[in-house]
């Protein structure tokens, strides 16, 4: 392995690589002051409501969230600082295997962690019973174990799997490892790490909106109608974003995987890194859900609101007030 590094990367024929990293640069930086700025006030809140803390149905949610903050906080001022130059922030070898490690630690984290919720809340809502008999194995441990497993995978794919890098300093995170190359290690790694998550996801949301439909007259004797859509609605919220963001890679290496002879479109859609810019919205938008998915940030969020919207209308009702004192004074005068 070479600390040197390729500086020239093929002309696309098909996408405007430079476009489309003006218009990224464009988007991420308009929305990522108010998303951190967001992420700010639901970190107090976090730090300040016992009861956000303690409730079993936010910790896949409240996890999911720090995961995603820090992939803000740390990875997009690489990202932004390569969108706005077009090359990689620290041109080195250590610097490349860094910034993959992280990125796929995260990303891959992200998505196991929103399977894990789906799962989680399938139980919550269909089978409590078995979830708070069992909350330590089928709750907390999953959490720890799956972001363990992210982690630990992701890294030793990046740092310690035996090819021969050839890192390009001016594609985003370097062009990628050299182990996602290999036919094996490559095929697994996708099928790992982004189906497997991914068709869980898509899987236990479908369910579990299913059952609570066929369910719902019972659930309404039972008075828990009212609830359960609420959890439900909390986990789509969470879950959609992901997918959805998740959906055009994933529907790309299937077509090239399942393709005879892909076509160049989609190999360069592969290898230009169009569509993992994508994936950063569910970053900035992660705030975002977590104000609508958690019911106490929510409420602090609606009050917030409320009394910006109650002083608003006590000033323009004193503004009113003040010109017609000051004319009737004038009147008087006369």
């Amino acid at each position: 392995m070479n600390d040197s590094a390729d500086v020239d990367s093929p002309t696309s024929s098909y996408i405007n690589v430079a476009l489309n990293r003006l218009v990224c640069l464009i988007l991420f930086s308009i929305f990522i002051i108010p998303s951190t700025l967001l992420a700010l006030y639901i970190c107090y809140w976090i730090c300040r409501l016992d009861e956000l803390r303690t409730r079993l149905t936010n910790h896949s949610i409240i996890f999911i969230f720090i995961i995603g903050l820090i992939q803000e906080t740390c990875e997009m001022p690489f990202l932004l600082a390569f969108l706005r130059s077009g090359r990689v922030p620290f041109e080195t070898y250590r610097f490349c295997k860094f910034w993959i490690a992280f990125n796929y630690s995260l990303n891959t984290s992200l998505l196991f962690l929103n399977a894990h919720l789906s799962v989680d809340r399938y139980l919550f809502i269909i089978h409590p019973n078995i979830l708070n008999k069992y909350k330590t194995w089928i709750h907390y441990a999953p959490m720890a174990t799956f972001t363990l497993i992210a982690i630990i995978y992701s890294c030793s794919a990046v740092l310690f799997y035996p090819c021969e890098e050839h890192f390009s300093y001016v594609d985003q995170l370097c062009g990628g490892s050299c182990y996602q190359l290999e036919a094996a290690i490559g095929t697994f790694d996708v099928i790992f790490t982004v189906y497997m998550p991914l068709s869980c996801i898509i899987f236990f949301n479908v369910l579990l909106c299913m059952r609570v439909m066929l369910q719902r007259r019972r659930m309404r004797q039972k008075n828990v109608w009212k609830k359960n859509v609420g959890m439900l609605g909390q986990l789509l919220s969470v879950s959609a974003i992901h997918t959805i963001v998740w959906l055009p890679v994933t529907i790309v290496l299937v077509l090239a995987a399942t393709s005879e002879r892909p076509s160049d479109l989609l190999i360069e859609l592969q290898t230009s890194f169009v569509l993992i810019n994508i994936i950063y919205l569910s970053v900035l938008g992660n705030p975002v859900v977590c104000v609508f998915a958690l019911p106490e940030i929510k409420q602090k969020m609606r009050l917030l609101i409320d009394n910006r919207r109650r002083r608003m209308m006590s000033d323009t009702k004193q503004n009113a007030i003040h010109p017609m004192t000051t004319n009737r004074a004038v009147i008087m005068m006369r």
